[in-house]
């Protein structure tokens, strides 16, 4: 990125450089497409160029943007991790009740489930026996689908 920043900078300047960058853009990613287009930031931080833009406007772009791209990018590595730990989980539950499936609807968040997972592992001891071989979708609902599916609301309460 500072390579295609250089470019912009005339020789009677020091440093091409504006005083609030960062002293590495290592972290941040740059995409440049070959068509012509607008200059964007992607939802995952990364900077997206089109070839034919000139070095001032990418400057002056990447010094505007330069704090939500490192935000975009916190944050996308932050819903990674919420993945990882929602796989984790959902593996978790499948293994230690031999279910067939461990699914959820679009609409139940990833911490819902987490915390649903949670709350059936809670119950581990009591609900084993009742839930191996089965498929349990988590909703917002209790019902069994017309496929044999046992839908459980994802803020169940466990017994006492």
């Amino acid at each position: 990125m500072r390579a295609y920043a250089q470019e912009s900078a005339t020789s009677s300047s020091a440093d091409p450089f504006p005083a609030h960058w960062p002293p590495s853009l290592a972290e941040y990613r740059l995409v440049v497409e070959a068509d012509s287009g607008p200059l964007m930031l992607s939802t995952g931080g990364h900077f997206i160029v089109p070839a034919s833009c000139p070095a001032s406007l990418f400057v002056r772009f990447l010094s505007e943007n330069l704090h939500r791209a490192s935000r975009r990018s916190v944050e996308r590595q932050a819903e990674a991790r919420r993945t990882a730990r929602e796989r984790a989980a959902v593996e978790e539950v499948r293994s230690v009740f031999g279910l067939l499936g461990l699914d959820k609807d679009e609409n139940i968040l990833g911490e819902q489930m987490i915390d649903f997972c949670e709350r059936l592992l809670s119950e581990a001891e009591h609900l084993r026996p009742y839930l191996r071989g089965l498929h349990i979708r988590v909703s917002m609902y209790y019902c069994v689908l017309a496929d044999g599916q046992i839908c459980v609301p994802f803020n169940f309460i466990p017994r006492t």
